[in-house]
């Protein structure tokens, strides 16, 4: 899915040019507002990140998010089967990017593959048996298909702000790593410390 989560749906009414036959414009079933699909450059940019990511033995980062959902199901799936008697939410899961705007971390809403660095960080909520509610958590993931998910300056940022974002707000934080460690080279000032 375009959002990194497996199991949203939609749907969207076409509307077609009455000369051409092509369809021009496409309405949300639910809502009736003009809907945007992902084109098709998006998600083949999307699919070749997958590839390049299990290349590398890994995951895309923002596939783990659809992961989380399906074993939220699987979660609720095992609490009704042992006698359970809360009813599943209708939204069990969802997801928001942390994105560093002028130097600081805001909440966005935007779709996966967007970010021009290799970490990405969300707020996400978890419906789970213990807390139909809701339980939010920071998860920072290394991007494994933006340089190997190595850390720089920009990845390093936004891995201390995300985990200080975390604090603040006194929720747990989990890092997914995957990484080919540091770029070596970002301060000239260390490059006489290193042996040749």
């Amino acid at each position: 899915s375009m959002t990194g989560e497996y199991l949203r749906t939609s749907g969207a009414m076409e509307m077609y040019d009455v000369i051409t036959g092509s369809p021009t414009q496409w309405f949300d079933l639910k809502s009736g507002d003009e809907a945007k699909l992902a084109s098709a450059k998006a998600k083949n940019r999307l699919q070749l990140r997958r590839s390049v990511a299990r290349n590398a033995g890994s995951t895309y980062a923002p596939d783990f998010l659809g992961m989380l959902k399906i074993e939220l199901i699987k979660k609720w799936g095992n609490y009704q089967d042992c006698g359970g008697m809360r009813n599943m939410p209708s939204k069990i899961f969802s997801s928001t990017e942390l994105v560093l705007v002028d130097g600081e971390i805001k909440e966005i809403d935007r779709d996966p593959g967007q970010h021009n660095i290799g970490m990405i960080a969300w707020r996400c909520t978890l419906c789970t048996p213990e807390y139909p509610e809701g339980r939010d958590i920071v998860l920072i993931a290394n991007d494994v298909t933006h340089k190997a998910g190595s850390f720089g300056v920009d990845e390093d940022i936004l891995f201390q702000k995300a985990s200080a974002y975390a604090r603040e707000k006194g929720l747990p934080r989990i890092h997914i790593a995957c990484n080919s460690g540091a770029r070596v080279g970002l301060a000239e000032e260390l490059k006489p410390f290193f042996l040749r």
